[in-house]
């Protein structure tokens, strides 16, 4: 009788050590789910664009192109998108609009801006003449939203509109 509640007992003990196993094998892979949904790469971007107060002319058009990833490219990675701003919009100092780019998260785009003057006339900034472009860039990295801000002014010796100042950050504010 003793050998077999030896036997019986060793049994258990074994029985329980293989469900063990078996429910850490299980654990490592719900962890490894979750690890991997938390760096899962998304390749859209909702922003909310803010025309500064401090501008001198509303923004209606807002166009983008892909630059690939950030820190490593400078050459774009694919054609300007159409306006993002929807709805004939006019976005006034001060004022902002909400919208969603196709950017891969860690990567960044350059935008081009358009405005309306005073007089009601649509121009697009890199059409002016003589306009000196800039990169004025949009990035996707610290989250999956963004904020961001341009101030337009307008050069007295030249008449042209052009971005001053301008910023992202992650989050929307």
């Amino acid at each position: 009788m003793k050998y077999f509640q030896n036997s019986l007992s060793s049994k258990l003990i074994k029985l329980f050590a293989v469900v063990g196993l078996l429910l850490a094998f299980q654990n490592c892979d719900v962890l490894e789910t979750a690890e991997e949904e938390d760096t899962k790469i998304t390749d859209t971007l909702f922003v909310k664009f803010v025309n500064d107060a401090n501008s001198v002319a509303s923004v209606n058009y807002f166009s983008y192109q892909k630059m690939g990833k950030a820190s490593e490219s400078t050459t774009p990675d694919g054609d300007w998108s159409g306006n993002m701003i929807t709805n004939n919009t006019i976005v006034a100092p001060g004022g902002y609009v909400f919208f969603t780019l196709k950017i891969p998260n860690l990567h960044w785009a350059r935008y081009r801006l358009g405005v309306v003057d005073t007089l009601g006339n649509q121009i697009l900034l890199h059409e002016q003449p003589n306009y000196q472009e800039a990169n004025t860039p949009v990035t996707h990295w610290g989250a999956d939203t963004r904020t961001i801000s341009t101030t337009i002014y307008k050069s007295e010796t030249t008449g042209n509109y052009y971005t001053s100042g301008y910023s992202d950050w992650a989050g929307i504010d």
